[in-house]
């Protein structure tokens, strides 16, 4: 190919780009806006997405981006993405750390699970294992268990509040019923899956000691 007609046909492509991203939003051409980046297949379909998806969402929440271009829009959503993947690094980071903080100072295991059928209503049950590994009295610990495949996704997170006297080097076990969801798709995992199949993950909040010392 003519070397002069291959760089003109690449300038009109990108113009094209270019056009329809520097377009203003509008309902009435939205369909045929989205269908000409697609064909241009100079936007990244992922980007394509996210500027459907959201503008969708923003129409149903009453909060049309009218006379936006696409490009600033783009530019916006990447920034909430950006500010939200922030966000959730900061507290995985301040998570991390408290684990490392208060892990030592006990030690707590989902021993069992179980689905079980008590008066007419399905439950999940646990049955959680403390172990105080401090010379002090507990009264009062707050957390939650988290149940992740073995890929490490999130399936079901289980909070813990365990209202009694555990003494010092001491343990006990303790059971948690929750309500069995047949809708819910983490419920179903959880059920199907064998201990084995899952990792289990400590996650601290508050150990309060019985002098009234609090650590968190």
């Amino acid at each position: 190919m003519n070397r002069t007609i291959y760089l003109s046909l690449l300038l009109i492509l990108l113009v094209s780009c270019n056009d329809a991203l520097n377009k203003n939003y509008s309902a009435l051409t939205f369909e045929s806006d989205i269908q000409e980046m697609r064909e241009s297949q100079r936007v990244p379909v992922e980007d394509i997405k996210l500027l459907t998806k959201y503008i969708l969402l923003a129409r149903l929440g009453g909060q049309d981006p009218e006379g936006k271009s696409y490009a600033d829009l783009l530019d916006r959503i990447k920034e909430i993405q950006k500010s939200t993947e922030d966000a959730l690094d900061q507290r995985e980071n301040l998570q991390l750390i408290k684990r490392e903080r208060l892990n030592p100072l006990l030690k707590v295991t989902l021993i069992k699970k179980e689905f079980l059928k008590i008066k007419n209503r399905d439950y999940l049950v646990y049955t959680i294992g403390f172990q105080n590994s401090t010379e002090k009295k507990i009264r009062t610990i707050i957390g939650n268990l988290t149940l992740e495949d073995l890929l490490e996704k999130e399936i079901k997170s289980v909070n813990i509040l365990f209202n009694e006297e555990l003494g010092p080097m001491g343990s006990k076990t303790k059971t948690y019923k929750i309500d069995y969801d047949y809708s819910n798709e983490s419920d179903q995992r959880i059920r199907s899956k064998d201990l084995t199949d899952l990792r289990i993950v400590w996650n601290p909040d508050k150990i309060i000691y019985n002098d009234g010392i609090l650590a968190e």
